[in-house]
């Protein structure tokens, strides 16, 4: 059933994969320089730092500019290098 609580979870996930031509790659527990996401992160972190904002309006701000500004890490350096 589509939207059901089922729909997300990680057996479901393995089952679809294992009916198509896709191969599930598992990251190393406790490896965050292994995974994309981290890294995105981390530059996020590092815009944002030790500022101060006054208002929501102005963090919202200043998200979005960080989020220009950054350089998304690229999926195929870390899953083929």
């Amino acid at each position: 059933m589509v939207g059901s609580d089922d729909d997300f979870t990680a057996g479901a996930v393995k089952d679809f994969a294992a009916d198509g031509p896709i191969e599930l790659v598992y990251f190393p527990t406790g490896s965050p320089d292994l995974n994309p996401t981290e890294e995105y992160w981390r530059q996020l972190k590092l815009a944002l730092a030790n500022r101060y904002f006054g208002s929501c309006a102005e963090i919202r701000s200043a998200v979005w500019t960080a989020l220009e500004s950054i350089s998304p890490p690229g999926v195929y350096q870390y899953l083929c290098s």
